[in-house]
């Protein structure tokens, strides 16, 4: 399920894109919804804080009614889904420039012209077809471990931390299961994708499902989508922040 969020100034315009896209699913009986169509950054903030974690497609305006343009508002979407698809409408083409300096990770940019409509449906098109690869190409990656006699064979995409214990165990924590084995963290470092990093000496988290950076000096640390807690060092902060901003 994809859940599409608009967020544009002129009325007109979000109107037109709300009932064309709506129209698009209608027409290839796609699992999406429009579940936000709104000109007031605040709105999609506060749905976002709630639903990080459903596959969420926004268009973006560039300006609004507020203090909050759509760079500040797209950087704030960051902090709590680091995976969306972010598509911006916009009559500036040269405003990507600047999406790239935030380091956004931006989708796709769409120009306020005559093929408007036409470039939403091929640019949802091409999420679809991108999502279906990603999704592909996780569910080929496994990470193969052993606990005594016991062996299991976990997704690497479901693994949202992995930790040393004070009794040199690794705790492994998924989506769904909790695994503890003999191993050492340099080792299951070393078979794990990119999509991992180690943030501390105790710890390797999975870049794409952070939720919160706390930045204080007395208490760095990362939440994670399941709300755990994992530290940070101080030499780590930096690239965690990065990671947690741009959508890695």
């Amino acid at each position: 399920m994809f859940n599409i969020i608009i967020c544009e100034e002129d009325a007109k315009i979000r109107n037109l894109i709300s009932a064309h896209v709506n129209q698009y699913l209608f027409s290839i009986k796609a699992s999406m919804k429009v579940v936000l169509s709104t000109d007031k950054p605040q709105k999609v903030l506060e749905y976002i804080k709630h639903n990080s974690n459903q596959v969420n497609i926004y268009f973006f305006g560039i300006s609004f009614n507020t203090d909050m343009n759509g760079l500040a508002l797209a950087k704030e979407v960051r902090r709590y889904d680091t995976s969306g698809y972010l598509i911006y409408i916009t009559a500036y083409p040269e405003f990507s420039l600047k999406t790239f300096q935030y380091k956004l990770r931006v989708f796709d940019y769409i120009i306020k012209d005559d093929d408007l409509l036409a470039n939403i449906s091929e640019t949802l098109d091409a999420v679809i077809l991108k999502d279906k690869i990603r999704k592909n190409k996780k569910k080929e990656e496994l990470l193969y471990v052993q606990s005594g006699e016991l062996s299991y064979v976990i997704a690497m995409n479901s693994i949202i931390s992995v930790e040393t214990t004070l009794q040199h165990k690794i705790i492994i924590t998924t989506t769904q299961e909790r695994y503890e084995i003999s191993s050492s963290l340099s080792d299951i470092q070393e078979r794990l994708n990119n999509d991992f990093y180690r943030c501390h000496k105790s710890y390797i988290i999975n870049v794409h499902l952070i939720k919160q950076v706390c930045t204080d000096k007395n208490n760095l640390s990362v939440i994670m989508k399941n709300n755990k807690k994992c530290l940070v060092s101080r030499r780590a902060l930096k690239n965690v922040i990065d990671y947690a901003q741009s959508g890695y």
